[in-house]
């Protein structure tokens, strides 16, 4: 039976002594945009089973020990440092200003900065890790997200939503722009209730990817039931609608 594989920080220390070969013998090299880069194969075809049988099949690759990758630069340094560290660190944002707002002709509002940037990047490296079948699980890469997210859910923006429909179904990126944009869509549908007709309106910013991405606008309607069934009235007497990202109830009078 051929050995599990598992990230290298979830080895013991006696099997990743054992595993240091992974990192001494033979390299292989990858050439992306304008460079290229060598890596130690153990450790490559121990991450990816897209590169295992790359380099250890019939294909060219396994002749010239060398592959040209269809991503960016930036992304397969991503997955260089997850290879060894199983993490991936995104460089320190310069000083965060306030979101830059652009309303479109057709009255939808795009959020634009350097949280939006981060979160493109993490997405990306995600797609390209399902391409390349790399060594998971991902959960620090989504709770950084998720960070993110709680921190400015005004930086997901359409590309994200499609992005993440287009990685298999039930992946767990997809539950968190869900999530990230539930209160949103709460706010939208209860604004367009009969009995809320004399409270001001504001557009869905994701209704585009509603009526696109099925899967997308089925993921809404069952988080949006999740919602309603943990959302609560304080002592008060004021309602709150249960944020599932943060775990917080919020006042949509407020959001």
């Amino acid at each position: 039976m051929a050995e599990k594989r598992k990230l290298m920080k979830d080895y013991d220390f006696h099997e990743f002594v054992s595993k240091l070969e992974y990192l001494q013998g033979p390299s292989v090299t990858f050439h992306v945009g304008t460079e290229t880069f060598k890596l130690p194969k153990g450790l490559v075809c121990h991450n990816s089973t897209y590169f295992d049988r790359a380099f250890n099949g019939e294909f060219i690759e396994g002749k010239t020990q060398s592959i040209t990758v269809s991503t960016s630069v930036d992304t397969f340094k991503q997955v260089i440092q997850w290879m060894y560290t199983s993490q991936v660190t995104l460089p320190s944002p310069t000083p965060s200003k306030k979101p830059k707002i652009q309303v479109t002709d057709s009255s939808t509002v795009e959020f634009k900065d350097v949280d939006s940037q981060q979160v493109t990047d993490l997405i990306q490296f995600l797609v390209y890790a399902d391409e390349i079948n790399l060594l998971g699980p991902f959960d620090k890469i989504i709770d950084t997200l998720k960070s993110i997210l709680i921190r400015n859910s005004a930086c997901l923006l359409p590309q994200h939503i499609r992005t993440a429909y287009q990685l298999p179904r039930h992946h767990p990126l997809q539950k968190l722009v869900v999530q990230a944009c539930i209160l949103d869509y709460a706010y939208y549908i209860t604004r367009h209730w009969p009995s809320m007709h004399t409270t001001p309106r504001r557009v869905f910013r994701f209704n585009e990817e509603k009526a696109e991405l099925d899967s997308f606008a089925a993921d809404l309607l069952q988080e949006f039931e999740e919602v309603a069934k943990m959302s609560f009235e304080d002592e008060d007497g004021d309602f709150h609608w249960f944020d599932t990202l943060s775990k917080k109830g919020i006042d949509l009078a407020f959001y």
